[in-house]
């Protein structure tokens, strides 16, 4: 989240008080909280998550100084700790209830219902307040009420209209963020009004998916410019992905999916959505090359899901991997018999094989 990220910025250095063993922080007790709390942020800048766990724990138990408590509570929530980041920040609200936005957008974030709209209401209360100019947070946090209106407070009698005023805000707040128009087709389907969702949700695409596109890297160092490229959060794409595939935009799919396919080639979730959304397209095009090589490329992306898939159940035990793993089957039968397509390395093997045989 944006205030462990900040805060990671402005360290000046290392605390030498604590030293490492095997990934763990030794905590001295009577280091004070804020000499700890910058210990935590350090290591978790390092990326040692398990040294900045242990220390934010500490802290909790000894601090009562709410902003510390919310540097705690964002460090807990990033290395998934969320209970103990609830404490913390439940513990900063009761001490410092009328400041500091994020720890109450934060705690939207992790709870649920009722509870996360009234943390997630107070947020953007005092957002407005104490960074006007936070325009992208604005919309963020109305994406986080639109949703909750979609999810835990759908049965809400009032459900629909507050989702779709909490859409409005989102766009108008930052027309710039890819979210609020991803969250805005949401709920046009939700209402089973398509074509819009589809105009929504090109205009969030348009907003990021060209500039997602792998350069072609001729040296260092265009590759070192391709890996700092500032890209959207991979679980808002995965969540565009989704969207796409629900409202058959296959050419739209198939570049996402690629995308994240590329950047995550462990992940067997985007490469089955390519699997998927080639096989859908394949339906749809005429007998002919095109259709041949569709086809093949279907088969690859879903050869490729079935052998990622199987190691994430075999070693994770990962369901989700298990029933992507039981569809890509399916998908690779009803795709039936594929043509073996020489690639240009096999041509020129070949070429080597007929020209060694000429020689004899």
């Amino acid at each position: 989240m944006g205030k462990v990220s900040r805060k990671k910025q402005k360290l000046a250095k290392a605390a030498k008080s604590a030293k490492l063993d095997g990934g763990n922080a030794e905590i001295k007790v009577e280091n004070g909280p804020k000499k700890l709390i910058d210990e935590a942020l350090q290591y978790f800048k390092n990326g040692d998550a398990q040294s900045a766990k242990k220390i934010a724990r500490r802290v909790i138990k000894i601090c009562d100084d709410a902003e510390l408590l919310n540097d705690c509570g964002a460090i807990l929530s990033e290395v998934g700790e969320e209970t103990m980041a609830q404490e913390a920040l439940r513990r900063s609200v009761t001490l410092d209830p009328d400041h500091s936005y994020e720890k109450y957008i934060t705690l939207g974030q992790l709870t649920s219902g009722a509870e996360s709209l009234k943390y997630l209401t107070k947020g953007i209360e005092l957002l407005k307040h104490e960074e006007k100019d936070e325009i992208r947070k604005l919309s963020k946090a109305y994406c986080n009420i639109a949703e909750l209106y979609m999810t835990d407070l759908c049965m809400d009698k009032e459900a629909q209209q507050k989702c779709q005023e909490a859409v409005e805000l989102a766009v108008s707040s930052d027309k710039s963020n890819p979210e609020a128009f991803h969250i805005a087709a949401s709920y046009l389907i939700s209402s089973s009004k398509f074509d819009a969702a589809k105009v929504e949700l090109k205009r969030g695409l348009d907003l990021w998916m060209a500039d997602h596109e792998s350069a072609e890297v001729e040296n260092e160092e265009s590759l070192l410019e391709e890996l700092q490229k500032d890209k959207l959060d991979p679980e808002i794409r995965m969540s565009a992905l989704r969207l796409t595939v629900e409202l058959e935009m296959w050419d739209e799919s198939i570049t996402i999916a690629r995308q994240l396919s590329e950047e995550n080639v462990e992940n067997c979730e985007p490469r089955y959505f390519l699997s998927f959304s080639l096989f859908r397209l394949l339906s749809a095009t005429p007998e002919g090359e095109e259709k041949e090589n569709l086809k093949v490329d279907c088969n690859e992306a879903a050869q490729d899901t079935k052998s990622l898939a199987e190691k994430a159940w075999k070693e994770k035990r990962d369901t989700t991997a298990k029933d992507i793993l039981e569809q890509t089957i399916e998908l690779i039968e009803d795709l039936g018999p594929v043509e073996f397509r020489p690639t240009m390395n096999d041509e020129d093997e070949w070429e080597s094989d007929e020209e060694e045989m000429d020689q004899n």
